[in-house]
């Protein structure tokens, strides 16, 4: 709970302080702390297949963050970082607790951080009935619903591969963005998602090659 609190807080509040794009972009750094918390804590080996998707997420997410608009103010990439950290352990958290309910787990999780948050926050609540609607919304199916995805695919996906998959929402964001708004992807924007993909792509698709090498050495 505190974990999952910590790291929603500190990303709404780099967007605040730095640009939504550098805000995400550098939420997704994660996936390092996944893989360094999941070897030397948790003991875990990094394969070959999983070091290399990592890196070539992890350079993609780089050229992603260098195309962005605008020079951010230090305090925000400081909280955009932190708060990629602090996903990393929520991720870790949830590998511990896959046994829970994710339906209970994703709602506990979002209680606990409204309450933590409330006292913070009581004195400037101004909300109409429609802003009220918009973000029930937004917490019931923006936030509360891929959380419950992620916390119901750890139930059959390892740890590494998850942080891995992830790596998509900084790919998809811009093209979502295109289709809704109309903004065009930059150059750096488009560089960095195919970088990505190819890592995601390394991952998964190399090793139905060499499947299908060993099965045609046996019929051989």
């Amino acid at each position: 709970m505190v974990s999952y609190t910590a790291a929603i807080s500190s990303f709404v509040a780099a967007n605040k302080l730095t640009t939504a794009a550098n805000a995400i972009v550098l939420q997704y750094t994660a996936p390092i702390f996944v893989f360094l918390f999941s070897r030397f804590v948790m003991n875990e080996k990094i394969s070959r297949l999983n070091g290399c998707a990592l890196l070539l997420g992890m350079f993609g997410v780089g050229i992603i963050s260098l195309g962005s608009a605008g020079r951010p103010e230090m305090a925000g990439v400081l909280l955009a970082l932190l708060s990629g950290l602090l996903f990393a352990v929520y991720i870790v958290n949830l590998q511990k607790t896959r046994d829970v309910n994710p339906v209970y787990l994703t709602w506990i999780n979002n209680l606990a951080c409204a309450l933590l948050l409330l006292a913070f926050v009581k004195a400037e609540l101004a909300l109409t009935s429609t802003q009220l609607w918009i973000v029930a919304v937004m917490g019931a199916i923006q936030l509360g619903l891929p959380y419950f995805l992620f916390s119901k695919g750890l139930e059959s996906v390892p740890l590494q591969e998850a942080s891995l998959i992830a790596l998509i929402e900084p790919v998809l964001n811009p093209i979502w963005v295109t289709l809704v708004v109309g903004e065009i992807p930059s150059t750096a924007t488009i560089a960095g998602g195919g970088l990505i993909l190819v890592g995601l792509g390394v991952r998964y698709i190399a090793p139905l090659f060499s499947r299908s090498s060993t099965a045609v050495q046996f019929i051989e």
